[in-house]
């Protein structure tokens, strides 16, 4: 007998329960494995490190609301299918899309789109709609071409801003230079300030919850997560303030350590306050006019006040009524089991592809020490120093980042002074990472930066490469102030990897799309170990053609170092077999290096 949801005289079918239970199962596991990916990115930005307590509050409400709509049947119980499986072939269609390994936003994309189809089929089973909490989950996902991080910019300057006259009012004495507030003796960080539990992302989070907890209307929840954003430009201005006007005033630093988070959970508790304080405002101000159809309200007023009404009281996503039983209703249809069995077979592949792929991307990235990563951290200061002569080394360091992003897990990064001491700039060597070619400028103009320019230059190498070479560009910052940056790709054996040709004819964006699909979309299973260098500078004049010289020659001078460093730590008998046919052949191959 076939499974059913029953009410009275009111029958739900779920088709054949195993099958039902069977595509659930192979839908999550071709959703997960790129999700938990994107899940691992938002644990590693301060912004979204509250999405947890939302996945929380999501599953709290969504089981209060299932256990209350017990025993009714939802009002698409006799619809037909096409939404769900019109969502799920979305999703599906995400993930063939990303065919890699290094865009997990499209894992939190397609778990929105296998979530939006959840959804519909809970409004057949119950008369409950869980429409806000998906719109809440939207909320913990990042916001495409990285939007996020530049309101988080745009928060910044304007926080800076606002600390800098509340120091003034104050008498702190400070020099504002862009988003760093210098104080006698200490320069205080706005993004430092700006990150966190008071992160705006995280306050809009906290107005959206505020707002689905009370099933406040429409109107009531954009003005509420519209002032929040306010709210914490305010709150990010003040804690700015006190960190400063504390270390001015008694030398107590609140910068680091346990005090500072002290600081940032005191500034939520008030940030929450005063949310708190506006949502009931809000629901003062925007409340029902009464009494309008009495006598004494004229019929142009009575207009006014109705459509104020229903301006006020629009809920995007009601409750239904869950003391209706819907006796009434006809059966559903079966479940289309072909349609829905395709779709779990295609998400089962798809998933072990993309579970596989990740587990194979991330233990070469950080499981394997040894090799090409050891070789470099064994890399002798005196030869970055000779590269870079008459430049000075002033100070390196080691920098790990995420595993799962567009840059390398390390970097070993110098720091580097002219002869004459005027002009600074940074060297930097990433490795490993896994593509056969990495525009580094992208980087960049994700992180805030506009790119003006961008050329190919021959490069010289020991082991000739058609079209080798090295790639400047030249960058403009939202504090106009402008970048240069000059950056090569190696293999782990010292071979130079040649940029993708332009194609000016079909105009950036295009050239730009191809090449992502291309070559930085591909899937390896076996991942090349891949080596940046790059030399990057900023300052507040634009470059003369003399130091956009001088930084090529500074980039070609430390790429020649790391080339002969990594050719001399590969004896014949160390290089793969390509590796081995490409120096004699003096031409760069395309076959896959092996482990």
């Amino acid at each position: 007998m076939p499974s059913t949801f029953a009410s009275t005289n009111a029958e739900f079918h779920v088709g054949r329960k195993p099958l039902f239970i069977a595509a659930a199962a192979a839908i999550a596991l071709g959703v997960l494995p790129l999700f938990a990916a994107e899940l691992s990115v938002l644990a590693s930005r301060d912004m979204y490190t509250y999405f947890p307590f939302i996945y929380a509050f999501i599953g709290f409400v969504a089981w209060q609301r299932w256990q209350a709509a017990e025993g009714t049947i939802g009002p698409r119980a006799s619809r037909s299918w096409w939404p769900e499986l019109l969502c799920l072939s979305g999703a599906l269609g995400v993930l063939l899309l990303h065919a890699g390994l290094f865009g997990p936003w499209l894992g939190g994309a397609a778990a929105t789109l296998t979530l939006a189809a959840a959804a519909f089929v809970v409004r057949r089973v119950r008369a409950v709609q869980f429409w806000d909490l998906w719109a809440l989950f939207l909320v913990t996902q990042r916001m495409p071409l990285e939007a996020d991080r530049k309101l988080a910019a745009a928060l910044q300057q304007r926080s800076s801003g606002l600390s800098s006259l509340m120091l003034d009012s104050l008498g702190v004495l400070h020099v504002r230079a862009g988003n760093i507030i210098e104080l006698p003796g200490k320069p205080l960080f706005v993004d430092e300030a700006c990150s966190g539990v008071v992160s705006t992302m995280s306050v809009i989070a906290a107005a959206a919850v505020l707002a689905v907890w009370r099933q406040r209307p429409l109107l009531h929840t954009l003005l509420l997560i519209a002032c929040s954003v306010g709210w914490a430009l305010l709150m990010n201005a003040s804690r700015i303030t006190a960190i400063a006007a504390m270390y001015s005033w008694h030398g107590i630093d609140l910068t680091a350590g346990p005090q500072h988070e002290l600081v940032g959970l005191a500034a939520f508790a008030v940030l929450m306050l005063c949310l708190w304080s506006t949502d009931l405002a809000l629901a003062a101000l925007a409340a029902r006019i009464d009494g309008w159809q009495e006598e004494g309200f004229s019929l142009e007023r009575g207009r006014v006040a109705r459509f104020y009404n229903r301006a006020v009281s629009f809920l995007l996503f009601p409750q239904p009524d869950r003391d209706a039983r819907l006796l009434d209703r006809p059966a559903v249809r079966p479940v289309p089991a072909l349609r829905l069995g395709t779709l779990a077979v295609c998400f089962a592949a798809v998933g072990l592809l993309h579970g596989y792929a990740l587990y194979a991307n991330y233990r070469a990235s950080t499981l394997d020490r040894s090799g090409v990563v050891a070789r470099l951290l064994d890399l002798d200061e005196s030869r970055v120093d000779a590269a870079v002569a008459p430049w000075r080394v002033t100070k390196h360091e080691l920098q790990e980042r995420n595993t799962i992003s567009e840059l390398a897990p390390l970097s070993m990064v110098y720091y580097l002074t002219d002869a004459g001491g005027d002009h600074t700039a940074i060297l930097s060597i990433d490795f490993p990472f896994h593509r056969r070619w990495h525009n580094v400028c992208g980087c960049y103009t994700n992180s805030g930066w506009r790119q003006t320019s961008e050329a190919n230059h021959a490069l010289a190498s020991d082991v000739p490469v058609e079209g080798g070479g090295y790639v400047t560009a030249d960058l403009e910052s939202e504090r106009g102030t402008y970048g240069r940056v000059a950056f090569a790709n190696y293999f782990e054996d010292g071979r130079l990897i040649a940029p993708p040709a332009h194609l000016p004819s079909l105009g950036y964006a295009v050239d730009t799309l191809i090449h992502k699909w291309r070559h930085a979309r591909q899937l390896s299973l076996r991942p090349q170990k891949l080596i940046q260098i790059q030399v990057f500078a900023e300052q507040e004049q634009p470059f003369t053609e003399s130091q956009q010289q001088e930084l090529s020659e500074l980039l070609e001078s430390s790429s020649h170092m790391l080339e002969s460093f990594l050719l001399g730590q590969n004896t014949p008998e160390m290089l793969p077999e390509s590796s081995k046919q490409l120096s004699d052949s003096g031409h760069a191959g395309s076959g896959t290096l092996q482990e």
